[in-house]
């Protein structure tokens, strides 16, 4: 691995890291040393996908994108030092002939065949596209066909490998939210196709293992029909995980992303059998948690607030309640105000350019992670050097003044970046500090209604339990009533 590449992926992880709240890694012991192999993953959210995994993974990686990213300013240089090949798509070049397609995506998949058979690892998106659906699309050949040259190219006693990636956001578009990168174990290729094909076999295994790909993928993804669905089972896992913490007396209310990943897994596999032995059950049962979530949006709680103290009044409840009304109220507003002043119009810019330069709602995160990265630095940079600036002439026409420009540089810069921290934080603190308080004060104006909350969340984990026994579910539940693998 270059210091260059190295460097690049060091830079990646902190844009990463700053973009997400918490950007989470699993799974890096299924990545096997002696061999190269091929990483695999389904693309909900642009260039953020590949970021993640480019930013996690430990071993050199060779991507496979499409070829307009390499006209992109900045980007482009980027992704061609990293050793990124174009991919060409139909719908990208519409002047060119088939063959010329077919001949320049057919150099492209040698190269990174080529990587995978040195021992490195290349990766793709078999889609094709990024996308907001739920669940994965019609797969393409091509990342069947670049194994099956690694393969050729290679040791057949050392086969190359394929790595499917689970990416898995909370909620992918907004700021400072929650992912988890998932490396599952290598593929298992089934017998038939577990072996060199001849010319005659080329199409129907390259088409055979980009069926077997499209199934694995949907299950390490978790798809779901619809997002109805999708988000009915985000749900039973949280009242699940709440009712599990508070019968082992564990109050801690926050659930780890890997944790609600680990809770969604097991009641998806059991949801995709119930489905088919009892679909009637199932369905009533989906539409119960459905009327649990509407009755939680409508009193503006998740599942566990409900096991919070129904006192308004307590002594933690007002130590704190103080502090945040200080903070919130008199330490921090000068310094938002500044942030506002200095980083609101790029803000604005960058909502802007996302929207313009965006052909899909899915892309905008992408425009804007990849504009904020020049954006904010350079507008902190403007400002700093303004500041030097008028310290140097303030100088001239107050001699007395101390020799501070360079001091006025580097205060403005770091005010800047603080406001700009602030300003993406603040409301939302705010936010949440006032919802504790209409949870407090709800709760002591209608207690019979967290007591039937309470009820009807008992009922539905006991449910959503029976539904999965018998079955064989992934991680396993400790004492203190928390997911483990």
């Amino acid at each position: 691995m270059s210091k260059i590449y190295s460097l690049i992926q060091k830079i990646v992880r902190i844009i990463v890291e700053t973009f997400f709240r918490r950007a989470r890694v699993s799974g890096l012991e299924n990545i096997p040393k002696d061999r190269g192999g091929l990483i695999i993953s389904w693309h909900p959210n642009g260039m953020i996908d590949p970021a993640l995994i480019f930013s996690s993974f430990p071993k050199r990686i060779v991507f496979g994108a499409r070829h307009g990213l390499f006209a992109w300013p900045l980007l482009g240089k980027v992704i061609k030092e990293l050793g990124t090949v174009p991919i060409y798509r139909g719908q990208d070049v519409k002047k060119w002939s088939l063959e010329d397609q077919r001949a320049k995506n057919a150099e492209s998949l040698e190269l990174m065949s080529k990587a995978i058979s040195s021992g490195s690892f290349s990766a793709l998106f078999p889609e094709g596209i990024s996308h907001d659906s739920p669940f994965v699309h019609s797969l393409k050949t091509g990342a069947a066909r670049i194994y099956y040259q690694a393969r050729t190219q290679g040791k057949e006693d050392k086969p190359p490998v394929i790595i499917p990636v689970g990416l898995h956001y909370d909620r992918k578009q907004r700021f400072r939210s929650n992912v988890l990168v998932h490396f599952h174990p290598p593929m298992e290729i089934p017998e038939a196709l577990d072996r060199l094909p001849s010319p005659e076999e080329e199409k129907a295994f390259q088409k055979g293992l980009t069926h077997e790909m499209e199934k694995v993928l949907t299950e390490v993804i978790f798809a779901t029909e619809s997002w109805e669905v999708h988000q009915i089972i985000h749900c039973a896992v949280s009242l699940i995980a709440s009712e599990r913490r508070k019968r082992a007396g564990n109050r801690k209310g926050h659930i780890p992303i890997q944790e609600r990943v680990l809770g969604f897994s097991r009641i998806w596999h059991a949801y995709q059998t119930q489905k088919i032995l009892a679909p009637e059950k199932c369905k009533r049962l989906l539409e119960d948690v459905e009327e649990y979530r509407k009755d939680l949006d409508a009193v503006g709680i998740t599942s566990s607030e409900l096991d919070t103290s129904p006192r308004i009044f307590s002594k933690r409840v007002i130590v704190l309640g103080l502090i945040q009304l200080i903070l919130y109220t008199f330490l921090l507003p000068p310094f938002v105000l500044v942030g506002y002043l200095i980083n609101f119009p790029t803000t604005l810019i960058i909502k802007y350019l996302s929207i313009r330069y965006s052909t899909e709602y899915k892309d905008q995160a992408s425009v804007k992670l990849f504009t904020s990265i020049i954006g904010y630095p350079l507008t902190w940079l403007i400002w700093a050097t303004c500041a030097y600036f008028g310290w140097v002439h303030s100088e001239l026409v107050f001699p007395s003044m101390p020799n501070s420009a360079i001091g006025a540089f580097f205060f403005v810069f770091f005010l800047g970046v603080l406001g700009a921290v602030l300003m993406f934080t603040y409301v939302r603190a705010g936010q949440r500090m006032l919802r504790a308080l209409r949870i407090y004060w709800k709760k002591s104006q209608r207690y019979d209604l967290w007591v039937h909350l309470r009820e009807e969340r008992a009922t539905l984990c006991d449910e959503l339990l029976k539904m999965s026994e018998g079955m064989n579910l992934p991680g396993s539940v400790s004492k203190d009533g928390r997911l483990q693998k």
